[in-house]
C-alpha cells in the first residue's frame, strides 16, 4: 500500500578521497568536530595512529588498528564506534581492499592454496565479506566519514612557464563503484580543494574550495531536517577512557565498573530515545560531565528534555524511566551528601 512520503532525519555517510598530503584525514576531523556538535566523537585509523597528530586541534578518541586489515575488523571497529558516539571516522578504509589481510591480499593467498586455478572462485567466498562490509559503512547508526586514498599518478602541468609533473588522484583505492554508495563523496586535491563528486543534499553543487567546519554544520542541518527516525533499541553509548595524545595514540577501552555501565546504560537508553534537535542540544551541553559539577538548573534541564520528548512517561523505554527516577530522586537529596549515593560522581556519557 502507498502512503505519502515523509522527509525524516538520516544519518550521514561521506566519503573523502585524494591522493597522499591532499588533507583527507584534516578534512575529516573538521567535519566531524561540527556535526559532532561539542561532543566528543570516535576515529578508527588505519594509517599509523598519524590522525592523533591533530589532537591539540579537536576533542577526540582514537582506537588504532593495524595488520591484518580484515573487513570483519573494520565492521567490529563500526559496532564500538556506533556504541560510543554521535560521529565516527574511518581513516582510512583502503587497506580493507588492498592492504595486509585486506581482500585482495586474501584472494592471493586462496589462489596459491586452492588447486582451482580459476580466477573467479576466490570471490564467492570474498564478495560476502565485501558486501557485509559494505552495508556497515553505508548504513550506520550514526554520522559515518570515510576517507579513501586515490590511485596516484602523475600529469604534466605548466607552471611558471615550464612543464613540470604533479601528482593527481584517479579514482579511490576500494572496490569499483564504492563511491556511488555514499550519500556525499568528495574528491580532494593537492591544493587542499574539494569538489563533491555525488551529493543528494544538493549543498554542494558547483563548489570547488576547501573542506570547512561550515561544511559540517551544512550537512548536519540538512541532516536533521526532517521527522525522527523510527526508535531502534538502544545502543550502549560511553567515553572511551583515555583521551587520544597527540605522541601516543590512545586505544578505546570500556568502563570495567558493572555498576557504571549499568547507570550508562540508563542513560544510553534515555538519549538513544531523543528525537527533538533541542533535546540532543540539551545532552549534548552536558556530555562528559560529573553529575556533582552540574548546578541544579542543569539538571533541571536534563530532566525537563526528557519530559519535552515524552510527555507521557508510560511510553518511555523502562531504562529511560528508571534513569529519569534516579535523576528526580538525587535532585531532591542534592544538598544531603548521604542521600545523593554513588550517583554523584556519576560521568553522563
Amino acid at each position: 500500500m502507498f502512503s505519502p512520503a515523509v522527509r525524516q532525519q538520516v544519518k550521514l555517510t561521506i566519503g573523502i578521497t585524494g591522493p597522499s598530503g591532499a588533507g583527507k584525514t584534516y578534512g575529516s576531523l573538521l567535519m566531524a568536530q561540527s556535526i559532532a556538535a561539542g561532543q566528543r566523537f570516535g576515529v578508527v585509523c588505519a594509517e599509523n595512529g598519524k590522525a592523533a597528530a591533530y589532537a591539540k586541534e579537536f576533542q577526540f578518541d582514537i582506537m588504532v588498528i593495524s595488520p591484518p586489515y580484515t573487513t570483519e575488523k573494520y565492521i567490529e571497529a563500526i559496532r564500538e564506534l556506533e556504541r560510543r558516539y554521535p560521529v565516527g571516522v574511518l581513516d582510512g578504509i583502503s587497506p580493507a581492499w588492498n592492504g595486509d589481510g585486506g581482500i585482495l591480499n586474501q584472494k592471493e593467498q586462496l589462489m596459491l592454496t586452492s588447486r582451482n586455478t580459476n580466477q573467479l572462485s576466490p570471490w564467492t567466498t570474498l564478495t560476502p565479506k565485501q558486501e557485509a562490509f559494505k552495508a556497515a559503512l553505508l548504513n550506520p547508526k550514526i554520522h559515518l566519514i570515510s576517507t579513501i586514498r586515490a590511485k596516484q599518478e602523475y600529469a604534466m602541468e605548466l607552471r611558471n612557464g615550464k612543464q613540470v609533473p604533479v601528482k593527481v588522484g584517479m579514482g579511490p583505492v576500494q572496490r569499483e563503484g564504492i563511491e556511488y554508495e555514499f550519500a556525499m563523496f568528495f574528491e580532494v586535491d593537492l591544493d587542499h580543494n574539494t569538489r563533491a563528486t555525488k551529493d543528494i543534499t544538493r549543498l554542494f553543487n558547483g563548489f570547488y574550495g576547501p573542506i570547512t567546519a561550515k561544511t559540517g554544520q551544512l550537512l548536519l542541518d540538512w541532516a536533521m531536517d526532517g521527522e525522527a527516525a523510527p526508535v531502534v533499541p538502544a545502543q550502549v553509548v560511553t567515553q572511551a577512557t583515555t583521551p587520544v595524545q597527540r605522541a601516543q595514540p590512545a586505544t578505546v577501552t570500556p568502563s570495567a565498573a558493572s555498576a557504571q555501565e549499568d547507570r550508562l546504560n540508563r542513560l544510553a537508553a534515555a538519549t538513544d530515545h531523543m528525537s527533538l534537535p533541542e533535546t540532543r542540544v540539551t545532552f549534548g551541553r552536558y556530555v562528559g560531565k560529573r553529575f556533582a559539577d552540574l548546578t541544579t538548573e542543569n539538571l533541571e534541564a536534563i530532566r525537563d528534555a526528557m519530559d519535552m520528548t515524552y510527555p507521557d512517561r508510560s511510553k518511555m523505554q523502562p531504562g529511560s524511566q528508571k534513569f529519569l527516577a534516579d535523576l528526580e530522586a538525587y535532585i531532591k537529596v542534592r544538598t544531603d551528601a548521604d542521600g545523593a549515593g554513588d550517583l554523584t560522581n556519576q560521568q553522563i556519557g
